[in-house]
């Protein structure tokens, strides 16, 4: 009985870890972990904020060139077979003035660091709707290009919640205390059943 307790503990504590773990780039040392469902992008950015990874905070994905680019396009074709996920850059401060708005990068034009716009792009997801503020990846499928809609569910022809890319790295604010494993509560818990189990046999 006390054997069962263990031997699940210690299978979903290894199966947390191997599913929760992001992927490092050797690029820029940076950790990258890819959030599927459906999402706005002010709800990504939140996501992105309030998580964290070996002490470093997050922030919604900022590809700065075209080497990063093709990691996370080889990375996401894996995890999301080319679905498409919003990035930390927006115009909505200035219509027309892309900028970064997540991670070290917040406040530097894309000019300033690199785009990768689909063919058209930017263009208020192809004229459909108004204020297509925000920026999105893997826009097309078996494509990387990026395209710009809102920060809204409702995109006319198409839904607009989207999946998304959390970037640990870079950022100043480091956090002091390491998070636990996901799936150190569930060892903690059969440690428990442990003690109950042999205060019964007692």
């Amino acid at each position: 009985m006390i054997g069962k307790y263990l031997i699940a503990a210690c299978v979903a504590l290894g199966a947390s870890q191997a599913l929760a773990l992001p992927i490092q780039w050797d690029g820029n040392g940076h950790y990258y972990d890819f959030v599927s469902g459906s999402y706005s992008h002010e709800e990504a950015v939140a996501g992105a904020a309030a998580s964290s990874h070996l002490g470093e905070q997050g922030y919604l994905v900022t590809i700065t060139s075209q080497e990063e680019q093709t990691f996370i396009s080889e990375q996401s074709a894996s995890y999301y077979w080319y679905s498409p996920f919003w990035l930390g850059a927006s115009d909505a401060a200035n219509e027309g003035d892309w900028r970064w708005v997540t991670g070290p990068e917040a406040g530097l034009t894309l000019n300033e660091t690199y785009s990768n716009w689909y063919i058209g792009a930017p263009n208020d997801a192809f004229g459909t709707v108004a204020d297509a503020d925000y920026a999105l990846g893997n826009w097309m499928y078996l494509s990387n290009g990026w395209q710009d809609v809102p920060n809204d569910p409702d995109c006319g022809n198409f839904d607009c919640n989207f999946g998304y890319i959390i970037e640990y790295g870079g950022l100043s604010n480091v956090i002091d205390t390491v998070p636990l494993p996901a799936g150190l509560p569930l060892l903690a818990t059969a440690f428990v059943g442990l003690g109950i189990a042999r205060r019964r046999r007692s």
